[in-house]
């Protein structure tokens, strides 16, 4: 994350106070719940971050944590992209521990929340921690689209195109999300000799 972002996490009153929405008060009681949908919950944090209202949906979960409800596979891809809006690195880090305590890590949606929230939080070696350390992240598009586009939001255009080589050789069928992100890639390494001339795929 880059100095000045960190400064205003910190200045910001509103954002300083977000940071500690996450806290460890609660979490010890989060447990195992894939596979049991928490609705009213996850309803109401789907329609916040839809409507942009990121700081409430983040509000939401910390009085879900707090009824004694658990998070799942449905809850974290709208706190985790509430997280990526509001550029908060260090509330995403500890949503990352809440998916692990859930059992949640290995889901391809909650996955893909994750590379994508470090990606949009300026932590790129994170999200390509997230996905080597899942085997089948190697087999998914959406996981391959996720961290190829955070390449290309990051200006690191000769790693994304190498990763869509990677999953070329792996036989991973591309669609039009990873197109337009390989193609982004293409232009701007090229246009800025990032690419060497004997790559291609």
């Amino acid at each position: 994350m880059h100095p000045w972002r960190v400064n205003f996490l910190h200045d910001c009153p509103t954002v300083n106070k977000l940071l500690n929405l996450l806290d460890t008060t609660g979490a010890g009681t989060i447990t195992s719940t894939v596979g049991i949908t928490t609705n009213p919950w996850n309803t109401r944090l789907r329609e916040l971050a839809k409507q942009c209202q990121f700081a409430q949906a983040l509000t939401l979960y910390r009085q879900m944590l707090r009824s004694g409800d658990s998070p799942n596979a449905f809850t974290f891809p709208f706190v985790l992209k509430s997280c990526a809006s509001l550029s908060l690195l260090i509330s995403g880090a500890q949503l990352h521990s809440h998916v692990i305590k859930t059992g949640c890590k290995y889901e391809p949606f909650v996955q893909t929340s994750l590379i994508s929230m470090y990606c949009k939080c300026y932590s790129i070696e994170d999200a390509r921690k997230v996905f080597d350390e899942n085997g089948e992240s190697k087999s998914l598009v959406v996981c391959y689209n996720a961290l190829i586009s955070g390449y290309t939001s990051n200006s690191r255009f000769y790693e994304g195109l190498t990763l869509f080589c990677k999953m070329r050789e792996a036989g991973v069928s591309a669609n039009s999300v990873t197109m337009l992100s390989a193609f982004v890639c293409t232009s701007c390494a090229f246009e800025s000799w990032n690419v060497p001339p004997w790559l291609s795929c």
